[in-house]
C-alpha cells in the first residue's frame, strides 16, 4: 500500500486558507532522484566547461609553443645547412690546395654519398627535425673526414717542404747573369769550352748564400775555381760556389737554404769579382737557371715528376 504524505503551505497573511496537497512516497523519492541527477548534471556540465576552457587555453599555449619550436627548428635547419655547405666548401679548398701542390685528389677520406632518410609526413616539425638530423650526420661525417684529410695534407706538405728545402731554388747572390750555361769562348784561356755554371758579377766580399739545405762536403782551393765550396743536398743534387774570397762554413757543416756560407772574390781563373755557381745532378752539370726562382708549387708540379 502506497504511503502518502500531506504537505501544508500556510500563508503569512491571516485570513487565507492553508494550501494542502498529498504526495505518494514514490513521487517524492522520484522527484528527489531527479533533482539529484539534475544537480549532478549541472555540476558535471560546469566542471566539463571549466575543464574544456582550461584545455582550450593550454592548447592555444601549446600551439604558440609549437610555432616557436617550428621557427627555431627551421632556423637550426638553415644553420646546419649553412654549416654543411661550409664543410663542403672546405673539401673543395682541400682539393684545390692538393692540385696546386701537384698532389693527387683526395678520394680516400670523404664519403661519396649520405642518403637522407625518407619521411612521409605533412608535419612541418618532423620534416624540419629530419633535415636537422640529416645535416648533423653529414656534418659529423664530413668534419671527421676533413680532419683526417688535413692531417694527410699536412704530412704531405711537411714532406714536400723538406724535399723542397734541399732543392737549389734561390739565387745564391743577388744580381744578373753575365755568362750563362753552355759552350763559350773562355775570357782568359781564349778557347771554346763548356761553361758548366753561370757567372754573376758582384763586388769583392759580397755575401754568398747556399741555394738549398744540405751538408758542406768541401771548402778550399780548387784549381781554376779558386776558393770554392761544394754542398751536397742528399737528393742527387750538389751545388758549387767558386772564386770566393772567404769561407764562413767548414767541411762537414750542415747548412739551411739561404744561409750565408761565403764571401765573393776573384780567386782562380777570374777576370774580376763574381760568383761562378754550378748545379750538378748525379755529378752531371745542369743549367742552374732551370731552378732559379723556383717556388714550391712549380717544384711539386714539375720537378717531382722528372728532374
Amino acid at each position: 500500500m502506497n504511503k502518502k504524505y500531506t504537505f501544508l503551505i500556510i500563508p503569512h497573511k491571516s485570513g487565507k486558507k492553508p494550501i494542502e496537497f498529498n504526495l505518494n512516497k514514490w513521487v517524492i523519492i522520484s522527484t528527489g532522484i531527479l533533482v539529484t541527477i539534475l544537480i549532478l548534471v549541472f555540476v558535471g556540465t560546469v566542471y566539463y566547461s571549466a575543464k574544456m576552457a582550461d584545455i582550450s587555453v593550454k592548447y592555444t599555449q601549446m600551439e604558440s609553443r609549437n610555432r616557436k619550436i617550428l621557427s627555431q627548428l627551421t632556423e637550426y635547419s638553415e644553420k646546419t645547412e649553412t654549416l654543411k655547405n661550409t664543410l663542403l666548401g672546405l673539401k673543395e679548398k682541400d682539393q684545390e690546395i692538393r692540385k696546386m701542390l701537384g698532389l693527387r685528389p683526395n678520394t680516400r677520406f670523404f664519403p661519396l654519398t649520405l642518403k637522407k632518410k625518407p619521411l612521409n609526413t605533412d608535419d612541418p616539425l618532423r620534416s624540419a627535425l629530419n633535415n636537422i638530423l640529416y645535416n648533423l650526420r653529414l656534418v659529423e661525417e664530413y668534419s671527421q673526414a676533413q680532419n683526417k684529410s688535413y692531417d694527410n695534407l699536412n704530412s704531405s706538405v711537411v714532406s714536400l717542404k723538406r724535399d723542397f728545402d734541399r732543392m737549389p731554388s734561390i739565387w745564391p747572390l743577388y744580381g744578373y747573369i753575365v755568362a750563362g750555361f753552355g759552350y763559350r769562348l773562355h775570357p782568359i784561356l781564349g778557347i771554346v769550352q763548356m761553361h758548366t755554371g753561370i757567372d754573376i758579377p758582384t763586388f769583392w766580399g759580397a755575401p754568398i748564400r747556399v741555394a738549398a739545405s744540405g751538408d758542406v762536403i768541401s771548402v778550399g782551393w780548387d784549381g781554376g775555381y779558386g776558393y770554392a765550396a761544394i754542398v751536397d743536398h742528399h737528393n742527387g743534387f750538389r751545388t758549387i760556389y767558386a772564386h770566393l774570397s772567404k769561407f764562413l762554413v767548414k767541411s762537414g757543416d750542415s747548412v739551411k737554404k739561404g744561409q750565408l756560407i761565403a764571401l765573393a772574390g776573384s780567386t782562380g781563373l777570374s777576370t774580376g769579382p763574381h760568383l761562378h755557381y754550378e748545379v750538378r745532378y748525379n755529378n752531371t752539370p745542369i743549367n742552374p737557371t732551370r731552378y732559379l726562382n723556383l717556388d714550391i708549387f712549380k717544384y711539386s708540379n714539375m720537378l717531382r715528376r722528372a728532374i
